[in-house]
């Protein structure tokens, strides 16, 4: 054998052994990727306020929610959180949204993000706030059917922000309408 048969031979069989080592590279990634436990979300909570005493954290309010979800995966997100929202939405376009109470103030923002109106929950607006009352008109104008408009017993509750909204039943307070959204989650 003369230098350069030695040379291709020793070239051949670098190249083998780095074809062989990305091969196994490859397969430990694939492997480990499968593994991976990603967790897909089903619904996207932006909650109410959970700063004053008696409010609910935003743990709470996710955990009201999914009392009554069907096992849903839920997400929660706090009032004053919109960047996280719209984070959410966007890397999940297919899940559910709720706003609730403060986080209604939102709903003409999220009506734009979302193209499915009816995976839009507002939930017992502050509609004695001009501004979220326009908010909820507007997200119903885009396209939000007045049905998934959860209204309460005043309008600290909703009541009268839109015609035909769902109105929670006599009973359940404020914290209890989380509840009683989860049913209506398909």
């Amino acid at each position: 054998m003369n230098i350069n048969e030695i040379a291709n031979k020793k070239v051949f069989i670098i190249g083998g052994i780095c074809i062989l080592i990305a091969t196994i590279i490859t397969s430990i990634i694939l492997i480990r990727k499968k593994n991976m436990k990603y967790t897909e979300y089903d619904v996207i909570l932006m909650g109410g306020l959970d700063n004053r005493k008696g409010d609910k954290t935003i743990s709470e309010q996710v955990s009201l929610l999914e009392k009554n979800a069907n096992n849903k995966k839920i997400i929660g997100y706090r009032y004053n959180d919109i960047s996280g929202v719209k984070e959410m939405i966007k890397n999940y376009p297919n899940a559910i949204v709720v706003l609730f109470s403060a986080g209604a103030s939102f709903s003409a923002v999220i009506a734009e993000l979302i193209t499915d109106k009816n995976k839009l929950f507002i939930v017992e607006p502050y509609a004695t706030s001009v501004n979220v009352t326009k908010s909820v008109k507007y997200a119903v104008s885009k396209g939000v059917p007045n049905k998934n408009v959860i209204t309460g017993a005043s309008s600290s509750r909703g009541n009268g922000v839109v015609e035909k909204s769902t109105k929670t039943p006599t009973g359940i307070g404020h914290w209890g309408a989380l509840e009683f959204v989860g049913n209506l989650l398909k």
